[in-house]
């Protein structure tokens, strides 16, 4: 039987929702550098996010380091990385939406490339 799993963003009905925090600035950075061209600071925001994770994302839960990213090395592949540690990152804010336009509108991604499709 499959379990259950319940977002642990909002503890309650009355919990403060952020308009923005620290880690969505970091993953913008991260995607400026990108567009600007220089995936090594990118790579080093992201990599000391997930060295160490900031506390807030799960409040009262401890995010243990992950291991660090390595570069993809083409263009395509490099914003792929940087979309998907962003899905991950943002689970369950209501972000992923915008994102998936984005990729699309800024990227010249297709509907298919961009959305998933099938079972």
């Amino acid at each position: 039987m499959p379990r259950t799993r319940y977002q642990l963003i909002r503890t309650t009905d009355a919990s403060s929702v952020a308009l923005i925090s620290g880690l969505q600035a970091r993953l913008y950075e991260a995607e400026a550098q990108i567009r600007l061209g220089n995936f090594t600071g990118a790579l080093a925001t992201l990599n000391a996010l997930r060295a160490t994770p900031p506390t807030y994302v799960l409040p009262g839960r401890t995010i243990p380091a992950l291991t660090n990213l390595t570069d993809p090395v083409t263009e395509a592949a490099r914003v792929d990385l940087l979309f998907r540690e962003k899905g991950f990152w943002l689970f369950g804010l209501g972000h992923r939406f915008g994102d998936m336009r984005r990729l699309q509108r800024q990227y010249n991604r297709t509907q298919a490339q961009t959305w998933p499709t099938g079972t």
